[in-house]
């Protein structure tokens, strides 16, 4: 899928040890926005087949870990604009 070629080549890219720290980090977060779509893209897939009448079981949702990547990703905006 496209997801999967952006995924493979960001790492791909990070792999490459001439890269500065700011563009493995901008890469870094272009692999984790990627890794977030292609789950999301599954789990869209999951709920129309279930909507077809296809039995697929749904998985348990942590939301933990969610609280934890809304966190992570709203965490660079707030530094940015200096709320803590």
């Amino acid at each position: 899928t496209p997801v999967a070629v952006i995924i493979s080549q960001c790492e791909y890219l990070l792999e490459n040890e001439n890269l500065s720290a700011e563009d493995k980090e901008e890469i870094t977060v272009i692999l984790r926005q990627a890794k977030r779509m292609s789950k999301l893209t599954s789990e869209m897939l999951m709920i129309a087949r279930n909507e077809q009448g296809e039995q697929h079981l749904m998985e348990k949702l942590d939301f933990g870990l969610l609280s934890e990547l809304v966190i992570e990703e709203l965490q660079t905006k707030a530094q940015e604009k200096n709320i803590e």
